[in-house]
């Protein structure tokens, strides 16, 4: 039997060639032993050398479909971030507070005029005039304390001078309370048709309209033609129109259609017509075009 397999000796640890089964002889101490071959144990594990074969990874390309001859199309994608216009229906950004192509507000829910910034907002004419020099936003408030300050202006009139104030001072209250009824029912403060607005009148044309304007006659911002032969064409001739900020035309033959021409002015704030044939369509026009104008009207 071809001695094919090696033992170990027992003694000196030799390796020892030998057959399984029969006594074998220690070359190197002369132990003799008997060849018992080695068995597995339970906990022992033999494995298998396993052939290394390489991975070979594979990827999946794509594939399109369809012919040489048909043609790719590229479909533009929506942007998420754009918003779509409530008035106009175009997209524009969805930070933006307005739209860019109509100037639809979204917080609002319509288009910003840019008048509401104003802080006298929705008054005209002498309500306006009088609410910007005397700083207060109500004018309703600011009657009431002339009112308490007439009443009590009275009352120390009638206890000071006894006798004939007792029939004086009442007989002017009955005129004035009168008077602010009809006032009030007719407007005649707004329009400029009241005993108020003459006093003002007055009072501007003796201090050159400063409490309109800084400037004077010498400026060219006040324009005074109180006669019939100022007309429309006189209007039409002016040639510096953003430098009036006055124009005093009382008794003038300016119609509706020159009235409608002032709107055309940038800076006017005040305009006479009293005695002129002009309608009042025109002129609530004007005050609606200009809310800042203060009209004498006819």
């Amino acid at each position: 039997m071809p001695q094919n397999e090696s033992f170990t000796c027992p003694d000196c640890y030799s390796e020892v060639p030998g057959t399984a089964g029969v006594t074998l002889t220690c070359a190197t101490c002369r132990c003799e032993f008997n060849a018992v071959p080695p068995q597995l144990g339970e906990d022992e594990l033999s494995l298998a050398p396993l052939a290394e074969t390489p991975e070979i990874a594979t990827a999946i390309l794509p594939t399109v479909t369809g012919n040489a001859d048909s043609a790719l199309h590229l479909e533009e994608e929506e942007s998420t971030s754009d918003q779509l216009c409530q008035q106009c229906n175009q997209l524009f950004d969805v930070d933006a507070m307005e739209c860019v192509h109509c100037g639809f507000n979204v917080t609002l829910g319509r288009n910003f005029d840019p008048m509401e910034l104003d802080p006298y907002y929705g008054v005209y004419g002498f309500d306006r005039y009088l609410m910007r020099h005397t700083q207060e936003s109500n004018p309703g408030g600011l009657m009431v304390w002339l009112h308490v300050f007439l009443v009590f202006s009275g009352i120390a009139t009638m206890l000071v001078w006894s006798g004939w104030a007792y029939f004086v001072v009442p007989m002017l209250a009955i005129i004035y309370t009168a008077y602010r009824l009809h006032a009030k029912y007719t407007k005649a403060f707004h329009r400029g048709k009241g005993m108020l607005p003459k006093v003002l009148l007055l009072y501007n044309r003796l201090t050159i309209w400063k409490g309109f304007t800084s400037g004077g006659m010498e400026d060219g911002c006040i324009l005074s033609r109180r006669s019939s032969q100022f007309n429309d064409n006189s209007i039409a001739c002016i040639e510096d129109l953003a430098a009036i900020e006055i124009m005093d035309i009382a008794g003038s033959s300016i119609t509706d259609s020159g009235v409608r021409y002032l709107s055309t002015l940038p800076n006017l704030k005040a305009l006479v017509v009293v005695n002129c044939r002009v309608g009042e369509d025109a002129l609530d026009e004007l005050q609606d075009a200009k809310p800042e104008i203060c009209i004498w009207r006819p």
